[in-house]
This record gives structure tokens, sequence and C-alpha cells, in this order.
């Protein structure tokens, strides 16, 4: 496929590591445009802006409101951004907050309303459009103002989860009825939730959507244990019965743009129950790409309203990081396996930062 001429890009959002792979997508994919980032103010080591494929780097001075707005057009001009990527939640609810004032700057990927992502990436929300819409989810309920003795001995162990997050970080299991009530009094945990504990395995279905449709998707699961983390090791195949859920949830809610949905495959029934909803680009993103699917690029080409093929992804494995050096083989010898080391070696400083962030 001919790829457009386009001269700059701006993320919004880069304080995030997940924008690390956006960026080493859209670099390779179209080495001639410029790409600039913006992140928020914070003492953390951010190595996505150290990538060989970054041009220029600027540090937000307002955080919110009519002075974050101004400041996001003043760079919009300033380095001659086409296309304006937000990557982590927060940029992708502020950019659609404020779209009507940016379309008149910049060109916008695929984005849903705030209210809709409100509901998507809150995870006690979440359980109840599932329940709304009449999909299947883990028993969820919200700490603060939990009455616990309506919990029944079966909903244990379960786990507590904070209301936004993601990578299992902040994950705590809870055997039984006496550890809840060690943590309920502490207000550290009012905004998590408890939620059930499906036996099964994960699996998650990464989607590019407009209006509804799903324009282009792969679906991966974890072949290196992990404990609440993304596994190191993902193995991309197809199955039909999730990607037939993840089309019809996407369709009922109207859903638009780049999104990871993590599901539990339940042992007692195969059917998938969704976990988690993250309206935003994905730490094994680069993944996607070696299967065949390149997420941060069709997303630029949405923004442009520049037509392409619906593509198809093709089975493969996948390993990051460590794992690279693992034993790991294939059970099935026509599967190949790709790995981000070419990634890591060809834009080494971000990995020297990694290290030294730790």
């Amino acid at each position: 496929m001919k790829l457009p001429e386009i001269s700059s890009i701006l993320f919004l959002g880069t304080d995030d590591v997940v924008a690390l792979s956006a960026i080493r997508a859209i670099g390779t994919a179209l080495p001639r445009t410029s790409l600039h980032t913006l992140s928020n103010n914070t003492d953390k080591v951010q190595i996505s802006n150290y990538s060989k494929y970054v041009r220029s780097h600027r540090t937000l001075e307002h955080s919110e409101g009519v002075e974050l707005l101004d400041e996001l057009i003043f760079r919009i001009k300033d380095c001659k951004a086409e296309i304006l990527l937000p990557i982590d939640e927060d940029s992708v609810r502020f950019v659609s907050m404020n779209s009507e004032a940016l379309k008149n700057h910049v060109k916008l990927p695929p984005l849903s309303p705030v209210d809709l992502l409100d509901s998507l990436i809150s995870k006690d929300r979440l359980a109840e459009l599932l329940k709304a819409k009449g999909f299947q989810s883990p028993e969820t309920h919200p700490v603060k103002n939990l009455d616990y003795s309506k919990l029944s001995k079966n909903f244990f162990p379960c786990l507590m989860k904070p209301i936004r997050g993601s990578g299992g970080s902040d994950f705590i299991k809870i055997k039984d009825i006496a550890g809840l009530e060690k943590l309920l009094g502490n207000e550290k945990y009012e905004d998590f939730i408890l939620q059930e504990m499906i036996p099964g395995s994960d699996i998650g279905c990464n989607i590019l959507a407009v209006d509804g449709e799903v324009k282009a998707h792969t679906i991966q699961r974890g072949i290196i244990k992990e404990a609440y983390s993304f596994s190191k090791g993902i193995r991309f195949e197809n199955n039909k019965i999730l990607f037939a859920q993840v089309e019809q949830f996407t369709r009922d809610i109207g859903f638009s743009g780049i999104a990871n949905l993590d599901y539990r495959l339940d042992d007692s029934d195969r059917q998938p129950k969704l976990i988690d909803f993250n309206a935003r680009y994905w730490s094994n993103l680069e993944g996607s790409k070696a299967a065949g699917i390149d997420f941060a690029l069709l997303n630029c080409l949405e923004a442009l309203k520049y037509p392409y093929e619906k593509p198809a992804f093709k089975n493969c494995n996948y390993l990051l990081g460590r794992a690279v050096l693992s034993r790991f083989s294939s059970s099935n010898g026509s599967i190949p396996t790709f790995t981000d080391l070419k990634s890591r070696i060809t834009d080494p400083l971000p990995e020297l930062l990694r290290v030294f962030k730790k």
C-alpha cells in the first residue's frame, strides 16, 4: 500500500511507557515524518521521549482546562503537526473533550465521547455497562460503601483492584471475609473494586474501531506465565467466539478509537468474560505489527480519512524483553516467532534508561 506523505505527528501523553511502542511503530513505517512528543511534568524518567525517532520533546506546563488546551494548540502550531495522537487514557479523554476546538488546527484519530470513555475505563462502571448490555462479566463490587455481609462465601477468593489502573499494579488477592475486613477501614482502598476470580486463562483483543465498526483487530493470549501483569510472551491466534463478542459489544456501544480489551476465558463454560477495557495504546503494540496489523499507522490513516483495505492478522508468537533469551519454542513448528530485540538494539537509549530508572 502506498502511504501518504505526513510531515509531522505530535504524540500527547508520552510519559506513559506504552508510548514507546507507538513511536517506534510510526518511526519505522514513516521514516520521513517528524515525530514530536508532549508529556506531563513528572519526576519519573520518561524513556519514550528519548527514542531516536523523536525529533523534539516538550513538557507540559499545565495539566487541565483552558490553559492546557491553549498550550496544546501552541505546540501543534510550533511543530506544524498534521496529526495529533493521544497515547494514554487521560490524553484520549482530554482530546475527545476538546475535539471541536482542536479540529481547527490538526487532524484527529477516531475518538469516542467522554461519557462513553468514562464508562469503559473505570472498572466499576464497565461492570455496570456490561450488565446493562447483557454481556457476561465477573461479579464486581465497588469497595466504597460496600456491605460485605451480602457477599457470598463462594465469592472468595477475590481480587481487589484500583478502579483505574492497568498491568496488574496494586492488585490484592483476598482469601476470605477476615482478610477483607483488615483492608476495608483503609481510605487507600476506597477507589478500588472487589472482583470475582474466574478460573481460566487470559486472552485479549486489540482493536481499531470507527463508529462501532471494527476496522482492524488482533487476538492474543499469554504463553509465558505472569502474575497479574501482561505476559512477556504472547501468541496471536484466531478465536471466533471471542471476536464475535468483541464485534457485538463494540457495535452496541458505538465505540471509536484504539483499545485493548482484556478477557478471561472461563474454564467452566469456555466463554470469554470482559475484565478490563483499555481505551489507549498498549505495551506490546509492536507484537500486533509483527502479526500484520500496524495499529499506530492505521490510526494515522483514519485521522487523514485515507483509504486502506481491511487487514487480517497472522498467527505467530511474539517475545518481549528478557523473554527473548528464554528457551521458548512453539508447540506448533509452523507458527513463526518474532521478538522486540531489533527495536531495542536499533533504538538503544530508551533501553538504557529503562535499566537506569529501576
